[in-house]
């Protein structure tokens, strides 16, 4: 698993968190917002949050982010 971050939480806290980061390739894709979705596609591809459900969190309580970088430029978006 090439995975960038997992954070994992106490379970009575704060929802945990499966994070992408991707620098944008412009032959690939177009936009900025173009990366950001397939980063969070990788999240959900790959499965990444297994890891969590694994230990016990509920999956709709594990929260995707998908980042974007191009040179000083960034942007980010939040999945389910």
């Amino acid at each position: 698993m090439n995975l960038d971050m997992l954070i994992p939480r106490k379970m009575d806290q704060l929802d945990p968190m499966v994070i992408e980061f991707k620098v944008r390739k412009p032959r690939k894709e177009a936009s900025l917002e173009e990366t950001m979705a397939a980063a969070l596609q990788q999240i959900e591809d790959k499965a990444y949050d297994t890891v969590l459900a694994e230990r016990g969190f509920e999956k709709e309580r594990i929260r995707h982010y998908g980042f974007a970088f191009e040179g000083k430029h960034s942007a980010k978006r939040a999945g389910t």
